[in-house]
């Protein structure tokens, strides 16, 4: 079992908060409980669980950083495997720490949405302005299920403007003036209530490949 660096705990639901945790890679006790992260034949990162400590949790994995703030485009495969349907899982880029970052997700029913955090202020964007309250666009584009592979792709067309593609296909445009600076990069993806989840006994499962980022 591989470590993949740093998972944080942010909750996605409505309002963000973040506290900084480290995660070995690899949990196993007497009771069953499984949280696991590994590599797959695929070169997918698979994160794999059925921890109720989980619950409510909006998580991160770190793929490293940029030598410059992004400037081309950042792409990444998603593949939800089981969990609660509607779950968020994407990808964060312009991060610099759980307070300043920019994070494009998906769920299995055809949904996304573009969140980003300010501080102590967590905003979404609705196709002309950020606000506080939670949006949610729907795609045509975006292969819906379980074990479906998305490709998700954030391009950088001007300064600070971003245009995201689902499978090719562009989605939304949208600019961000606040949060530029971040050279952290990753996967970013949430876990909904213990009912929801249906821990601990069922599993939650997403794999993640980057697929390009400069």
């Amino acid at each position: 079992m591989k470590k993949t660096g740093n998972i944080a705990r942010i909750s996605l639901i409505a309002v963000f908060s973040a506290i900084a945790l480290t995660f070995t890679g690899c949990v196993k006790n007497n009771d069953n409980i499984v949280e696991q992260t590994t590599l797959d034949e695929n070169g997918y990162t698979d994160y794999y669980l059925n921890n109720p400590d989980r619950s409510g949790y909006t998580l991160y994995l770190s793929t490293g950083t940029l030598t410059n703030p992004l400037s081309n485009y950042i792409e990444t495969n998603v593949n939800k495997v089981s969990g609660y349907a509607y779950d968020w899982q994407g990808l964060f880029f312009n991060y610099t720490d759980g307070s300043h970052f920019i994070a494009v997700l998906i769920n299995t029913q055809g949904s996304f949405i573009i969140v980003k955090a300010v501080g102590e202020n967590f905003y979404y964007y609705n196709g002309s302005t950020w606000t506080s309250t939670s949006f949610l666009f729907a795609s045509l584009s975006l292969n819906m299920g379980y074990n479906a592979v998305n490709a998700i792709k954030v391009k950088v067309t001007a300064p600070t403007t971003y245009e995201v593609s689902f499978n090719g296909t562009v989605a939304q445009t949208f600019t961000e003036t606040q949060v530029t600076t971040g050279l952290y990069k990753g996967f970013m993806f949430n876990i909904d209530s213990k009912v929801n989840e249906g821990f601990p006994d069922k599993f939650f499962e997403v794999k993640f490949k980057e697929i390009f980022a400069q």
